[in-house]
């Protein structure tokens, strides 16, 4: 049934329905067959809105009663339709609900009855009459329709003037119940187009994508993949979904974050440096509040791809996120290997991106932090296993601990903690292990003992 109703609104049916009352059953003609119009219509319409996520319970019973009401008076032309959609006084309301939702459903399978060009400025003018007339809230499933047709309609036109995102802004925020469903990924691109709707409403949007509390399928994750390519307003809102406290939401932003973050080069996050800032501001702000949830982990390996490409320049603001994420880690304990990981991942590129001038400042820093010499040890002295995250651990410690070794004879600087690893077991695993033993690690291996040498 679901399939067929599908095939049945790709292929014009309800356009035909439409047209088929207006020109047969208007002026109270052919009562049987404006029935049975309206009866195919219902029920096409809801077979096709109740096998969607993007719909509530509530949903469709509103919708199902706008259509029983107002199908039957139904008998115009679509060619009508836009007049019909600002010119009707506020008694007929349901009737402009009815058109919303069918042009809705037919354009959201392909069927395209009235141009683009008719359909966005006539939604932005049908909102703009709601709140001239009664300042009312419009119900979640009709503004639902209408983000969906401004959002799917809005491509290739000018962007909307401040007036008009004001308008929107403003319908947004009056209905609240919008946000607890997961909008289409259409809609999603027209909120973080503008940043006046991605400021206010992004993370909510997303939010309510993500908080269902099951895995992401494939096809969602690749639109949200795509999303965050698209739009670098919402990587910074799915990193402020992440960062929340433990929710389904939160756990579901932290999986496309680390299948994002897997797909990116970098180059193109720190190519844009508004993102870049807002990003360093939005750990600034976790790490200050010191409520440390999983999503802190994938922040710090965002940061860590940004400052892997960035300049060569640190400012102000990164000399401060160095000093937190150092005091990160006299709270932490060697067992917490993931977020173990981004920090020591963090803090080794902030030293490799960190200009020659500032490196006796860095190195003071971190020498002094008794903890962090502590869990490099603690790291180190044990043997990687055959997983790949402790052999990751591995490699960033062996990389973090050979730049301090190397700022530290460069500097001078003072040691509050001698740090003891054993250099015969490194030795051993270049000469004897090699078949056997992570390639990257080998890697990190002799760029350690480059260090102790170059030290020595």
């Amino acid at each position: 049934m679901t399939s067929f109703s599908k095939k049945l609104a790709a292929s014009g049916f309800i356009r035909l329905t439409v047209d088929s009352k207006a020109l047969l059953c208007s002026g109270n003609r052919n009562a049987s067959l404006n029935q049975t119009c309206c009866d195919f219509l219902l029920k096409l319409c809801m077979c096709l809105i109740s096998n969607t996520d993007t719909w509530t319970h509530d949903d469709l019973q509103d919708v199902k009663r706008v259509l029983q009401e107002s199908l039957p008076s139904l008998c115009c032309r679509v060619s009508d339709w836009p007049s019909l959609l600002t010119d009707i006084p506020q008694s007929l309301r349901n009737a402009q609900y009815c058109l919303i939702h069918l042009l809705h459903l037919s354009l959201q399978h392909g069927d395209r009855f009235l141009c683009d060009s008719a359909v966005f400025p006539c939604m932005l003018r049908f909102i703009m009459c709601v709140q001239d007339q009664c300042g009312d809230a419009l119900p979640a499933s009709v503004l639902s329709s209408v983000l969906y047709l401004l959002s799917v309609t809005h491509h290739g036109g000018p962007r909307l003037d401040t007036v008009s995102v004001n308008v929107v802004s403003k319908t947004l925020s009056s209905c609240p119940p919008l946000f607890s469903r997961a909008l289409p990924l259409p809609v999603l691109s027209f909120i973080f187009l503008y940043p006046e709707l991605s400021e206010r409403f992004g993370a909510t949007a997303l939010t309510g994508r993500l908080c269902r509390g099951t895995e992401v399928g494939q096809e969602e994750e690749r639109e949200l993949l795509e999303l965050l390519h698209t739009h670098p307003a919402a990587l910074l809102n799915m990193l402020v979904v992440a960062c929340e406290a433990e929710t389904a939401a939160s756990h579901s932003a932290i999986g496309v974050l680390r299948c994002f973050l897997s797909s990116v080069d970098g180059v193109s996050i720190s190519r844009t440096s508004d993102l870049s800032d807002q990003i360093r501001l939005a750990l600034m702000n976790v790490l200050q509040r010191q409520t440390h949830t999983d999503g802190l982990s994938v922040l710090l390996d965002v940061l860590s791809v940004i400052q892997s490409h960035s300049s060569g320049q640190m400012n102000h603001t990164d000399f401060k996120l160095l000093y937190h994420v150092s005091n990160l880690v006299g709270k932490m304990d060697s067992s917490d290997s993931e977020l173990l990981l981004s920090v020591f991942n963090c803090l080794y590129c902030f030293l490799c991106v960190c200009p020659s001038h500032a490196t006796d400042r860095a190195a003071s820093l971190l020498l002094g932090n008794v903890r962090l010499l502590e869990l490099l040890e603690e790291v180190l002295s044990s043997s990687p296993s055959s997983s790949s995250s402790s052999s990751s651990l591995h490699c960033s410690s062996l990389l973090l601990l050979s730049s301090l070794m190397l700022l530290q004879h460069k500097h001078s600087a003072q040691v509050q903690k001698s740090v003891s690893v054993d250099l015969h077991q490194i030795l051993r695993r270049l000469a004897f292990s090699k078949r056997h033993a992570d390639a990257l690690l080998l890697v990190c291996s002799v760029r350690f003992r480059a260090g102790v040498f170059g030290c020595g």
